[in-house]
């Protein structure tokens, strides 16, 4: 046996019987942990922990209860005609044993509150533009023009004459913005959960647990399925959308998406090497290592985080594409020595003897470049980090000790690809000419670079066909507006939160539209005493009187109006402010609002951004929303990319340096990366391809996964000391490497999850680039370091 074998083959030579047992253990034990596995669909795992607006922002969206509630979305041009149909979904579902409420109208207790205390006591909690315009329609020319108003809405088709006898003076629409509910407006005449339209009627559930429980979310969608298909008709439907029913599709994609990923890797590296070395037991010998490697790491992975999720199947993409590399770099070294050996077993020690250290300089830079990812603030990117650079280093195991005894390949066909000498002899001749041609469309792809697109928005890496986020997306123009703003404080007493709201308010207006404060609900006693004081002021029977007249004048029946006028009547001559205890009906409502905790009061002033992309009037508050997270996550990932760069880097110059003790050759191994990834941004601007998160990492991966291509073809030269050897044999390697490599990197390319589909779409540009620049460009470097007068 030679002396200069590495200690893994030599171990697995002397001991087979203990390397075999301890590799099945391995798998057996990695397999059992595999099995018990859940997926991990809960998207705020995503978001950094420093991430300050990001993690208020989920905060809140809970307590609006836009995280937790599921939600039935019935359709119809007519949806007024279904509303029994409807009532009896609505009670089979609460029965159901899945939800603690089911509304579809507002509560009893909103109605009540509406009644008893909202048509009373409402104008206290106008503010003093508000109250102006509120004393504007009581005057005579205000009831002029609002009866006018009413009349000619009277005589559209379909407008029901309750609504005018309701209200005449048109106050809903001063009011409104004042009226609590329950998450989604309401129609106003019936008091069902309505879009603006009229033609979708939105039912919210509480569900009893969380959408993270993937079991109970699978039990509770398909209860609600089997319910609603039974009143589903041609003009009448009803969809499922929610947390629940958006988890519980991610998690069944998730499974496909894994299993699917990994077929396809395995696939395409498998079509690859049959294409170029014919030969099946070679393909084994190669493979199996990767396979086995992905087995043991996800196991061990699971140990620690114990569940599964779209990182998994990116992790066994990444290592089928680089795991394979190690092995065909051996293989074809065992097929050039083959013709000088008898033995297969003193073949394969000669071969390991020859490739050991360039391969494991390879797996070496290649882990070092993502073991530093556990730097990154994202969970997803640290998962990505820890699984490949763990899956790296025991495909590297398994390929130098169990399967080198297991497994003696037969010598398969060596199929060269004499277009690549070529290539090298031309690149070699030519120097100047080459670096100059990539120089060139190295500026001209440059200038694409400014056009890529950036986004932060966690929200869009999900999967592309997801109808039941896409219905939430569809309605949420009625519930939360994409671009909502939160901005919470804490004060001391409840009088002074209600106050701080409303200036809130007033300071934001500027920036902000649509905004609602707990103030509005409950007004501080400043408020409501100062509007107690107008009402005092006015004379009721004269009002009274003057909408009589008016009302006749318009043509109107008057005995029509008798409840408007008592409720009028009532709000004219109340003296008594509102309290907490009044707001007991709809206490849930102002309790997203507003709520004791520890020893004060939190608000919450929520709204819509006005659009004019000027943020000053929030400075000093603290405040969150889908533009101030993207933004966040966006300066994150930047100093994210810094760093885990830098110690990669860092990292494998050292690697470099400590194999080749040349600081020429360390250098030449970066230039076709750093070349490539240049090139990728601006095919990626060309192209239309965003710029995410998932997506950037890939710019770090290909530090490793570059310089290992052209590791291998430097270790091979300083041996041969002629390129054009090097590059048919070595050179051949490296393409069948990079092809697989992309091949692996494709399948993650298809993933329905759109972060990672345009990860795998930017890796496999990216280290198509890298082999091509590798096999053009060293030729040309090495000939004009050659030519270098002696240092």
């Amino acid at each position: 046996m030679p002396s200069n074998i590495p200690f893994i083959r030599f171990f697995s030579r002397k001991h087979p019987a203990i390397t075999i047992a301890l590799s099945a253990v391995a798998l057996i034990v990695s397999i059992l942990i595999i099995s018990r596995a859940e997926f991990d669909t809960d998207i705020t795992r995503l978001i950094p922990l420093h991430a300050e607006k990001t993690s208020l922002y989920f905060d809140i969206l809970e307590r609006f209860g836009a995280i937790e509630k599921t939600y039935v979305i019935f359709s119809s041009n007519r949806i007024m005609d279904h509303i029994d149909d409807i009532d009896k979904i609505g009670s089979e579902i609460s029965s159901s044993g899945f939800v603690n409420t089911v509304e579809w109208r507002i509560s009893e207790n909103t109605g009540t509150f509406l009644r008893d205390v909202f048509a009373k006591k409402a104008v206290l909690m106008l503010s003093e533009k508000e109250m102006a315009d509120f004393i504007s329609r009581l005057s005579p020319e205000g009831m002029s023009r609002e009866l006018e108003k009413t009349k000619q809405r009277l005589a559209l088709p379909g407008s029901p004459e309750i609504l005018a006898e309701i209200d005449p003076l048109n106050f809903f629409d001063v009011f409104f913005s004042h009226m609590p509910f329950s998450g989604v407006s309401f129609d106003s005449g019936t008091g069902y959960f309505l879009t603006p339209d009229g033609k979708k009627l939105i039912m919210i559930l509480s569900p009893k647990k969380s959408p993270r429980d993937i079991s109970f979310s699978g039990e509770m969608v398909n209860t609600l399925e089997r319910i609603l298909r039974k009143y589903r008709t041609g003009g009448f439907n009803a969809e499922i959308t929610g947390s629940h029913a958006i988890a519980l599709h991610e998690a069944s994609v998730m499974k496909s998406e894994i299993t699917k990923n990994i077929l396809m890797s395995f696939l395409g590296v498998m079509v690859i090497f049959i294409v170029f070395f014919r030969s099946l037991k070679g393909l084994l010998y190669v493979i199996l290592p990767v396979f086995t490697s992905i087995i043991a790491t996800t196991g061990l992975m699971m140990s620690f985080t114990g569940s599964l999720s779209e990182v998994t199947g990116a992790f066994a993409g990444l290592i089928v594409g680089l795991g394979i590399d190690i092995g065909i770099i051996l293989y074809v070294r065992y097929l050039v020595n083959s013709a000088a050996f008898t033995d297969m077993t003193s073949c394969m020690d000669k071969s390991i003897s020859d490739v050991y250290r360039g391969i494991t300089t390879g797996v070496v830079t290649t882990a070092l470049i993502f073991f530093p990812m556990m730097f990154s603030s994202f969970k997803g990117i640290k998962e990505l980090g820890l699984f490949t650079g763990t899956g790296i280093l025991l495909c590297w195991v398994f390929l130098f000790g169990p399967f080198s005894i297991i497994i003696k390949p037969s010598s398969g066909k060596f199929v060269e690809i004499k277009a690549i000498r070529k290539l090298s002899v031309f690149a070699s001749r030519k120097p100047f000419k080459v670096i100059s041609i990539t120089a060139a469309v190295t500026v001209l792809l440059a200038f694409f670079i400014p056009r890529i697109h950036v986004t932060g928005e966690i929200t869009e890496l999900g999967t592309g066909n997801n109808p039941a986020r896409k219905i939430l997306e569809d309605i949420r123009g009625s519930y939360i507006k994409e671009q909502g703003v939160f901005i919470t404080e804490i004060s001391e007493d409840l009088e002074s939160a209600l106050a701080r709201s409303l200036r809130i308010k007033e300071t934001v207006s500027r920036d902000m539209k649509d905004v609602v404060t707990a103030g509005d609900i409950l007004p501080p006693i400043s408020r409501q005493e100062k509007n107690i004081g107008t009402l005092a002021s006015l004379n009721a029977e004269e009002i009274l009187d003057n909408f009589d007249r008016e009302a006749a004048e318009k043509g109107f029946n008057i005995s029509g109006f008798h409840k408007f006028k008592e409720g009028l009547k009532n709000m004219l001559y109340n003296r008594e402010p509102l309290t907490i205890k009044d707001m007991e009906p709809v206490k849930d409502f102002l309790g997203r609002l507003i709520a004791k905790e520890n020893n004060g009061w939190r608000i919450i002033v929520t709204g819509n951004l006005a659009g004019n992309n000027s943020f000053d009037s929030f400075e000093g508050m603290k405040y969150t929303g889908p533009v101030f997270i993207r933004q966040e996550l966006l300066d994150i990932l930047k100093k994210d990319a810094v760093l885990v760069s830098a110690i990669g880097l860092i990292l494998v110059n050292i690697i470099l340096y400590i194999d080749f003790r040349k600081f020429f050759y360390v250098l030449l191994c970066q230039i076709p990366v750093f070349i490539s990834i240049l090139w990728t941004l601006g095919i990626m601007g060309l192209l239309g391809i965003s710029l995410n998160f998932m997506n950037a990492i890939v710019f770090v991966m290909l530090i490793g996964i570059g310089t290992d291509y052209t590791v291998h073809l430097l270790h091979r030269y300083s041996k041969d000391r002629d390129i054009e050897n090097t590059f048919l044999q070595t050179g051949k390697a490296v393409l069948v490497a990079g092809l697989t490599t992309i091949a692996g990197f494709g399948s993650i390319g298809f993933s329905s999850y759109r972060g990672l589909a345009t990860m795998g779409q930017v890796a496999a540009i990216g280290t198509g680039l890298c082999v091509i620049l590798s096999l053009c460009i060293i030729p040309s470097f090495l000939k004009l370091y050659e030519k270098t007068p002696e240092r």
